[in-house]
């Protein structure tokens, strides 16, 4: 009896050590057409403030108006305008984040294209001289690549969004 006390015990231990890190993985994924770690596209100002606490900076956009709250450089997340104020639109350059394909910012662009595959929309923009491309997939995920071909940043869109 006291064995089994005891195996029991140290089972459950094993699988909450494994729930828990499995929860801590999954914390840092950014997946197509959700979310952002642990920030999800639909959720309120309140729900993201109480999943991330408080941004480093709050912008009200006058067109609207927008929220657009802003964790250091590395999230930025976008309500729709008032009345529903929900998120629909996570951009990321925090490093430390993969999307379940495992993408993350300075992955080379061929590499997003073989997992995601060739079927995006493509667009081309410049800010101070400097020259961007953006791919929009239809799943709801937009890479924005330098000249480089290195992926800059990671917008996560609700699905078949793309212009």
């Amino acid at each position: 009896m006291k064995h089994s006390i005891i195996t029991i015990l140290i089972f459950a231990m094993a699988v909450s050590n494994g729930t828990s890190a499995l929860a801590q993985e999954d914390k840092l994924l950014v997946v197509a057409g959700e979310r952002v770690g642990v920030v999800s596209l639909g959720m309120t100002r309140a729900q993201v403030l109480e999943a991330r606490g408080s941004p480093t900076n709050i912008y009200q956009e006058a067109l609207g108006p927008m929220y657009r709250y802003a964790y250091g450089p590395q999230l930025d997340v976008r309500f729709t305008p008032i009345p529903d104020q929900l998120v629909n639109n996570l951009l990321t350059t925090d490093s430390g984040l993969a999307t379940n394909l495992g993408i993350r910012i300075g992955s080379l662009g061929n590499d997003v294209t073989k997992v995601y595959g060739r079927d995006y929309k493509s667009r081309n923009s410049s800010l101070n001289t400097i020259n961007y491309v953006h791919l929009c997939y239809n799943d709801g995920i937009w890479f924005t690549l330098s000249t480089e071909n290195i992926v800059l940043n990671m917008t996560v869109v609700p699905p078949n969004t793309c212009q």
